[in-house]
């Protein structure tokens, strides 16, 4: 029997994206859901281990809460990743954007789920988004 507690992951996001988190994390943590900001703030008042935040949560407001979270010193040192649920690629400028946005605010990293589920498979970019979380939990202080 495994009585091993289950971290839990808030997956900021809106509903047609949450699934698409929710599928590639599977069922390995506890996923607490946010569809807006407001939501996201309440949240991370909870005992949260980690932030998978999409990059279209709440029109756009992925860095709205990147700094919410990376400002208060209970949530800090807590993982976030951003990630890209949605079908359409970023032009080279865009993702080179977004990602130095995301390492200047302290996000572990921006990944684009979408494409890696074109370059590698819907299975093996699961098990890459898997690893990733994994990596960024056991590195958590």
């Amino acid at each position: 029997m495994n009585t091993k507690k289950k971290l839990r992951i808030l997956v900021a996001a809106a509903p047609s994206a949450s699934g698409a988190i929710e599928s590639a994390l599977g069922d390995e943590h506890e996923v607490v859901r946010a569809e807006n900001l407001s939501q996201a703030k309440q949240q991370l008042e909870n005992v949260i281990d980690m932030t998978v935040c999409d990059l279209y949560f709440d029109d756009s407001r992925m860095f709205d809460l990147l700094r919410r979270a990376k400002a208060d010193e209970s949530t800090r040192t807590m993982p976030f990743l951003a990630i890209k649920t949605s079908d359409g690629a970023l032009s080279a400028t865009l993702r080179q954007g977004v990602e130095i946005a995301c390492a200047a605010l302290g996000a572990e990293k921006f990944i684009d789920l979408a494409q890696w589920e074109q370059s590698y498979g819907r299975p093996a970019a699961h098990e890459r988004l898997r690893a990733l979380v994994a990596h960024a939990l056991q590195a958590k202080p």
